[in-house]
């Protein structure tokens, strides 16, 4: 069986109203593609505020209406709490890194 090519989207620093804007654009363009599948890695970012999330979101939306799997991974502390108290971790798929699509946990 092949394995399903994806892309993966690797942010780095703080995302917040003055950032946000180029995530979008990183993200963006990986959907343009339309891939099965695009991994959001966040291991990189050790701060999100709601501008952050609310890139995420859209980019949820985008790839639910083009039919793309969007992944979430590497999640740190800051990062994971916000997703979890806004309980947007409930509309996402979050993995850690490394993991295929056979071992995922959405959380």
């Amino acid at each position: 069986m092949a394995a399903v090519k994806g892309c993966i989207v690797p942010i780095h620093g703080s995302v917040n109203v003055d950032t946000s804007d180029t995530m979008r654009r990183l993200i963006t363009e990986a959907l343009r593609a339309v891939p099965p599948v695009v991994t959001i890695d966040l291991s990189g970012v050790p701060f999100i505020d709601t501008s952050g999330l609310a890139t995420l979101l859209e980019a949820s939306r985008i790839a639910r209406q083009q039919g793309t799997r969007l992944v979430v991974e590497g999640l740190r502390a800051q990062p994971r709490e916000l997703l979890h108290f806004s309980q947007i971790d409930r509309l996402l798929e979050i993995t850690e890194p490394g993991r295929d699509g056979s071992q995922q946990t959405p959380r």
